[in-house]
């Protein structure tokens, strides 16, 4: 969420100049831009696509849970209230990818609370000669309760057979429910990589 929040704010940053005088868009890729150099941008429109930065900013209000539904739902709530207008061609021009933006950061979250709390497993079979029963144990080499979880708060799956542990998050074809069973690779999946899945020796 603070990620996010520091994203927003240099991205908004970046805009203003750019709603301040259309000339800082000459040189750029972006296709129709020389049809926009004429058009006044009107101070209604600045506030608009200012105000909509701060919507976003709204969307990390909860910390790292449902992030990237509040950005979705932002998304969606801007298009449908400036669909034609020239705010609306700002926000194309200026705000690209925000969902995306979310996501990304949601599995880099996740991953890395995944990462965190494998090593935390092993660190504890090391120091007990023994697996942990539960991810909960991991309190005792000083994790809490949101290390093995997900953003959502889904516990991680975590199971131990034989000489192995399992930590994991999601499913190849399912990124946003814990499946209770270990996940098992797909026969047909040449790559033979389960992204979300940690086994600890």
């Amino acid at each position: 969420s603070k990620a996010w929040r520091a994203t927003l704010a240099g991205e908004r940053g970046m805009a203003y100049p750019v709603l301040s005088d259309m000339r800082k868009l000459r040189g750029t890729e972006l296709s129709g831009i020389d049809a926009l150099m004429g058009l006044p941008v009107m101070p209604s429109t600045k506030l608009t696509v200012l105000r909509a930065y701060d919507d976003l900013q709204h969307c990390a209000d909860a910390g790292d849970v449902g992030l990237v539904t509040q950005a979705e739902a932002a998304e969606a709530r801007f298009y449908m209230n400036q669909p034609l207008s020239q705010a609306g061609i700002f926000w194309r021009l200026l705000i690209p990818g925000v969902s995306s933006y979310a996501e990304m950061l949601d599995r880099f979250e996740t991953n890395r609370r995944l990462t965190y709390a494998s090593v935390a497993v092993k660190l504890y079979q090391v120091r007990n000669k023994r697996w942990p029963k539960s991810l909960s144990e991991l309190a005792d080499v000083g994790l809490v309760a949101n290390d093995w979880t997900t953003t959502n708060r889904q516990p991680f799956g975590y199971e131990v057979k034989e000489d192995m542990a399992y930590v994991w998050a999601y499913s190849n074809s399912d990124k946003k429910t814990v499946p209770k069973e270990r996940p098992k690779l797909d026969p047909a999946d040449t790559d033979g990589y389960m992204e979300h899945l940690v086994s600890i020796r």
